[in-house]
Parts: structure tokens; sequence; C-alpha cells
């Protein structure tokens, strides 16, 4: 494989890097792991599962995955590589959030934030927030990004906000299966009681 470029969206440790494999005669991605993601055993096995699932989705909208392999001590998952902008990039232009593009981006956060890309998902919270700053960004979207980097008494502080300010989504907090970590919380349940909602 011929390195081409290091794609600038990920810092040392966690690099996306555009390469040629001379194998296939094809240009896809190459991500190197994280060591510490690396080293545990349960997450490359979700891993070789999801890379299982992926590989029978054919779709315009979901980048497809090939492999994932190792090399000396460097864990790797090789990619279709995607042209384009990245996210960084996208949020930076777009200027102000709507409410629409700023529950996505809480998702996203959330979401590298449970795989272990805190740095990713730390990079969307600030951004949320400076937002917040100059528009409004519900409370709720940001408690999401703090539930993601498992950081509770921030999740309950702007839960309570949201709560304060009589944000809609507090209906969905029982149901939505993302909250099923704070079940065992008293201030989940009376945050619960608060809204209308019994344990």
């Amino acid at each position: 494989m011929e390195l081409l470029t290091q794609l600038p969206e990920y810092r040392p440790k966690r690099l996306l890097n555009k390469i040629f494999d001379k194998e296939i005669e094809e240009t896809i991605a190459l991500k190197l792991l994280n060591p510490e993601i690396a080293a545990d055993e349960e997450i490359i096995k979700r891993f070789r599962n999801e890379l299982k699932l992926a590989r029978q989705i054919t779709h315009k909208n979901v980048c497809r995955m090939f492999d994932l392999g190792k090399s000396e001590a460097t864990n790797f998952i090789t990619m279709e590589y995607v042209s384009g902008e990245d996210l960084k990039s996208f949020v930076r232009r777009a200027g102000p959030l709507s409410i629409g593009k700023s529950l996505l981006i809480a998702l996203l956060g959330a979401a590298y934030a449970t795989r272990g890309h805190r740095d990713k998902a730390q990079e969307l919270l600030e951004g949320l927030k400076k937002q917040a700053g100059q528009n409004y960004v519900m409370p709720f979207y940001i408690a999401i990004i703090y539930l993601g980097l498992g950081e509770k008494t921030q999740v309950f502080e702007w839960l309570e906000r949201a709560y304060e300010e009589r944000n809609y989504w507090l209906v969905f907090l029982k149901a939505d299966p993302m909250f099923d970590s704070l079940h065992s919380e008293p201030r989940f349940r009376t945050l619960l009681g608060n809204v209308g909602l019994k344990e």
C-alpha cells in the first residue's frame, strides 16, 4: 500500500489516511485505531461483527468497510475512500446551525464518544456550546453528547436546563434506550417525576 495523503480531520493515533492499495489497484481509506481501543478485545470483537454486517450493505449513503487488520502493534480498518468535505469544514462553512443540524451534530458527538473517539466528541460539543452562545441550541442536545462521554454530572446539569425551558424532548427520556444507563440514578427518577413520567 502506498500512502497518498494523511487526511487532516484525524489527529495522531487516530489517523485516517488516503492510500493506494496496489493489490486491488484502488484508492481506499486506512483508519489507524487508537491503541487504547485496540487493546480492548471486546471492542475489536464488536468491530469484527460490524464489519461482517457492513459487508452485507450496499448503498450510496453508506461507506463500505473492507477489512479489520493488524500490522505489528497497529490495528487498522480499511474502507471505501469517499472524497468530499469533512465535518469540521462543513460546520464552519454552514454558520449558525438549524435545530435539525444541531440534533445531528449532537447524535454524531454521542456516537463518537461511545465509540472511543472522545476528541471528536469534545470538538463537536465545544462547537455546539459556541453556537449556543450565538444562537439557540437545545440543552437536551448538549446533554446527549455528555451522555456519550459518560459525564453524568454534566448530563443532569443540561437535562435540568432543558426541564427549566420545558423542552419537549424530555417526554422521550423514559422510553429512549439512549438513557437506559441513567434509570438507576436518583436524579433521573426525580427528573422523570418532574416531567410527569413515573419510573
